[in-house]
This record gives structure tokens, sequence and C-alpha cells, in this order.
């Protein structure tokens, strides 16, 4: 085949993916939307120059965080090494928050609460949403000894409370 035409097929096919793809997108749910709303307003209040975006499923904040390489979070037999992993987390003053949409419930090997990364703590919670058949995966970084930090844990999950069932602490 000349280079001209594998050109154009390279081309259609690439063309075809991207349109498959974008079909595919699912757009913001109305749940999320006012989830993410609600949690931007706390989050505006306690970190004026927050950042935040909602795309597909997910819902992201954050200020002034950076990579961490820490200690891998996973269930690994007795003697084993879990490995590290870089996951992004706050620096002094600032906070990592994501709140992801899902669909149905598993359970999930990871139990919900509070874990001590060494450099920050990390809230895990996946309650469900009232009246759905969704939850909620949210991860929340703060730095250890933060008054704001902690005063954005406690109002997030009053935040969430019209929204999901969250675990008492």
């Amino acid at each position: 085949m000349p280079f001209a035409p594998r050109i154009v097929v390279a081309l259609s096919i690439c063309f075809a993916v991207s349109q498959t793809q974008a079909a595919d997108t699912k757009s913001e749910s109305k749940e999320l939307t006012e989830i993410h709303a609600a949690i931007k307003k706390v989050t505006a209040k306690n970190y004026d120059e927050s950042a935040d975006y909602l795309f597909g499923s997910t819902s992201h904040y954050e200020q002034d965080t950076v990579p961490y390489v820490l200690e891998a979070m996973i269930k690994v037999p007795a003697g084993v090494d879990p490995g590290l992993e870089v996951v992004r987390g706050p620096k002094a003053g600032g906070y990592w928050l994501d709140v992801e949409l899902r669909d149905g419930f598993h359970p999930y090997p990871r139990a919900e609460g509070r874990s001590d990364r060494g450099e920050f703590l990390e809230y895990v919670y996946f309650p469900k949403l009232k009246g759905e058949k969704q939850h909620l995966y949210i991860v929340l970084r703060i730095p250890k000894d933060d008054k704001t930090a902690s005063a954005l844990h406690d109002q997030l999950l009053e935040t969430l409370e019209p929204f999901c069932a969250l675990p008492a602490e």
C-alpha cells in the first residue's frame, strides 16, 4: 500500500476512535453537580486560593499540594512489602480532596476512616447516596495539626449529610 493511503486510513481510524470516546464520555450527573457546588462553598470559605474541577464522575479540590512517595496502602500478606506509591498530598496550609460518584456498591478492601500517612492525615469514606443506587468514594488529605484543615473535614461531613449517609466517627 502506498504511503498516502496509509496516512488517510490512519487518520480515519484516529478520527473514528476520538469520536467514539467523546460519545462514551458521560456528562456530570445532577447529584454530583449539586454536591460539587456545596463542597465548593466550604472549600472557598476556608481556602481562598482553592482550585476545583468537575469532570464526568469526579469532583476534585485542592490547594498547596505536592507529590509524596509513601508506602502503598494496599492489602498484602504478613511480611510482604507493599511497595511505594506516589500520592498527591497537602503542604502546610493546604488540602487535597477527591470525590468520585460510583454506581452500585462493592465492598472495598480498605476500611473507612482516618489513616496517618506520615506526612499528612488521610480520610476515606464511601457513603451511599440517599435514595440512589450510587455511592461516593471520598478521599481527603489534610496536614497534621492544622485547625483550618480539621474544620474543613468537619464542614465537609456536615455538607454531605443531606446527600448521603455518612458513618459515625
